[in-house]
């Protein structure tokens, strides 16, 4: 299937199920990436995150139900994802300027955000500069298997910011002071390996340099991919631009390459000599691949 088609699947999936329970598990399964990928896709695409623009649908529908309907306001609050009355009324007056209450009136204005419908021509005319890389990556980190989407922020944070017990160091400083193990061509690394459940595999840290390493929740992990492509941002790039590259790796490239994704395994690679915010900050998107 193609992504866009798994784009306009996941937006009929959210419509489904407006009034009920929506899935992240779910998502990742039909977009067939972890969540916080296609977020940055939808986002750099849309313009806003994909909780707001299910939130916005959800008051959309829940102003026709007042305006249309005779159903209690507590009632709609319900259905609609929202804990209490107080909740839902301050949610809608943000979005529509009045209260629920006021919606009923006949001659008010609401808000309509329409449902969303991906029709996206690629032309191909801004090039892509990639190299294939033949690798099989030894990490040295942490890893955490099936990850929701919810806990992948918790699992950046533990590595980067949690001191470990035993140690009274974070994974990332153990990883970058002792070891000393950021260095080029790969520097930090997280990699991302989709289960069938929508769940998906998260791994953090830097490539080995052939050391054992006995330390107390650090780990040494065998990647056994071969072959990524491997494309970088431009210049000053960071969350828009992943988001990007993730959009045009699967709408552009993969169709069109001769390589289809290997197992669903992605990887992010960022440099460690300088920051996010200066205009030479260029992460990496990988994508391991084998040839149709």
């Amino acid at each position: 299937m193609d992504f866009l088609d798994r784009m306009n699947e996941t937006i009929d999936y959210i419509e489904d199920n407006l009034d009920g329970e929506i899935s992240n598990i779910k998502i990742a399964q039909i977009t067939c990436c972890p969540l916080h990928q296609f977020g940055r896709i939808f986002t750099y695409v849309v313009g806003i995150p994909l909780s707001e623009y299910i939130r916005r649908r959800r008051l959309t529908q829940a102003a026709h139900d007042l305006h249309l309907g005779n159903e209690k306001i507590i009632d709609i609050a319900l259905k609609y994802n929202y804990d209490s009355p107080n909740s839902f009324r301050r949610a809608f007056i943000e979005m529509h300027g009045i209260t629920p209450s006021e919606a009923r009136r006949k001659g008010v204005i609401l808000k309509s955000y329409p449902r969303l419908s991906f029709h996206i021509s690629i032309r191909g005319d801004v090039e892509m500069n990639y190299r294939i890389e033949e690798k099989e990556l030894v990490l040295v980190g942490i890893r955490r298997n099936s990850i929701s989407p919810e806990d992948y922020g918790k699992i950046w944070d533990e590595f980067l910011d949690e001191k470990m017990p035993a140690h009274g160091k974070t994974p990332n400083a153990i990883i970058r002071d002792d070891l000393d193990l950021y260095r080029p061509p790969v520097w930090q690394m997280g990699v991302y390996i989709m289960n069938d459940d929508g769940t998906f595999d998260l791994i953090i840290g830097a490539e080995s340099d052939g050391r054992e390493v006995n330390i107390e929740g650090i780990e040494t992990i065998r990647i056994p991919v071969k072959t990524w492509a491997a494309f970088k941002t431009d210049p000053g790039g960071h969350v828009k631009e992943l988001g990007e590259l993730h959009l045009r790796i699967k709408s552009e490239w993969l169709p069109s390459s001769g390589y289809v994704q290997y197992k669903q395994i992605s990887a992010e690679v960022y440099p460690m000599d300088t920051t996010i915010d200066v205009p030479t900050y260029q992460p990496e998107l990988w994508i391991a691949v084998s040839k149709k």
